[in-house]
């Protein structure tokens, strides 16, 4: 059955309007893509900040255990300083109850020991730049052992 040749004639603004609408679909379409895009562009961001941010706090405190052990644990070795050589009466000296000389902290710098200035109470620090603490007297690395 042939279709009439007026079902399909609209008139111009019929025609106006249905290419207009077509256009605003076409438009808020686009828009909603790009707005869509743009948060999830932003989300992403974000989610990837608080990763990077997640990282940095873990390898810190890493960092952070790492240097613990390293100033801290004697992995076991107390035993051969402290039982088979006695170190620690070496250091101590025979005024002090041990054997020898002592080790003063003077000595003990110049054989390499390293000190970490940041665990010293402000205090110390004071009394070691006036010159009233005695760096050459074992007792004196005695008494920074325990601190």
């Amino acid at each position: 059955m042939p279709v009439p040749s007026t079902f399909f004639r609209r008139s111009a603004a019929a025609r106006g309007f249905v290419g207009g609408a077509a256009v605003a679909v076409a438009i808020a379409g686009l828009s909603l893509f790009f707005v869509t895009t743009g948060q999830a562009d932003l989300r992403g961001r974000f989610a990837r900040q608080l990763i990077d941010q997640r990282i940095n706090d873990n390898a810190q405190q890493m960092v952070d255990t790492g240097r613990s052990i390293f100033r801290h644990d004697t992995f076991g070795s107390e035993d051969f300083w402290g039982g088979s050589l006695r170190l620690h009466q070496a250091i101590a000296g025979s005024a002090n109850g041990g054997v020898g000389s002592g080790l003063s902290p003077t000595a003990a710098l110049g054989l390499g020991l390293k000190v970490d200035a940041t665990v010293l109470p402000a205090a110390l620090i004071q009394q070691i730049r006036r010159g009233e603490v005695d760096l050459d007297d074992p007792a004196t690395t005695l008494a920074l052992l325990q601190l």
